[in-house]
């Protein structure tokens, strides 16, 4: 084989580095590079540059972006399950606000007695005094609304005995409350409890109704008649 020149070597040795020369041309590489330190040393800078073949170093990139994919997707998802933790919570606490307040706007509609019942449907009738000094009265309410409770009201030495009633008035049984009843009032355990509270035990006179317009009951120096039988027999256990 006749020598070749290092120019030609040039053009042979990506062929030869990539094993796509032929035999022949293989064999006049060989035989030249055995010959010439700066041919073999170009090769050797041919192969050092071609040492990390591009698949695999595309692999490995392609491995560390697979890594950071995955770590952020269970950053993503850690995230996600602990959102959605506090938005159940948090609408979990919101529903029981919500349900609180309702409650609470229910029971004060129809439970609590914050209104007071107007003197021109209140309808006081046999206001007599008991043989055990009582004062008894029938109070009905002519509008047919339930009372639950009623709240005494003092004004100096008067009392006011005034009938509430929730902002949702209800008619069940309208009969059998306060709205329907007898009742009594016993002056010298009214005189007792104003000593205790340290007032004055004098009562001059006792309403029912709001004070705006109060319906008398019993004022000092009224002499009221007699209770009847029937509503003797109504308070005899007292």
């Amino acid at each position: 084989m006749s020598r070749i020149s290092c120019e030609v070597m040039g053009d042979l040795l990506p062929l030869y580095c990539d094993k796509v020369c032929s035999p022949d041309s293989r064999a006049l590489v060989e035989e030249h590079l055995s010959g010439c330190a700066e041919c073999r040393g170009l090769l050797e800078q041919m192969s050092r540059d071609i040492a990390l073949p591009l698949p695999e170093a595309k692999a490995g990139t392609d491995r560390n972006a697979r890594e950071l994919e995955e770590n952020g997707l269970r950053r993503i998802q850690v995230s996600w399950k602990r959102s959605k933790t506090f938005a159940f919570v948090r609408g979990f606490l919101l529903a029981a606000a919500a349900c609180a307040l309702l409650c609470l706007v229910y029971l004060g509609l129809t439970e609590w007695n914050v209104t007071r019942v107007p003197s021109k449907v209140i309808q006081i009738t046999e206001v007599s005094r008991l043989q055990n000094g009582r004062i008894a009265y029938h109070v009905k309410m002519t509008d047919g609304y339930a009372v639950n409770q009623v709240k005494g009201v003092w004004d100096d030495d008067r009392l006011y005995l005034v009938p509430m009633r929730p902002l949702i008035k209800t008619r069940k049984f309208a009969d059998i409350s306060l709205a329907n009843t007898y009742d009594t009032l016993n002056l010298d355990q009214i005189r007792a409890n104003r000593k205790a509270a340290g007032k004055s035990a004098d009562v001059r006179a006792i309403y029912y109704g709001p004070p705006e317009e109060p319906i008398l009951l019993w004022e000092q120096g009224i002499e009221l008649p007699p209770a009847s039988a029937a509503l003797e027999a109504q308070f005899q256990f007292e």
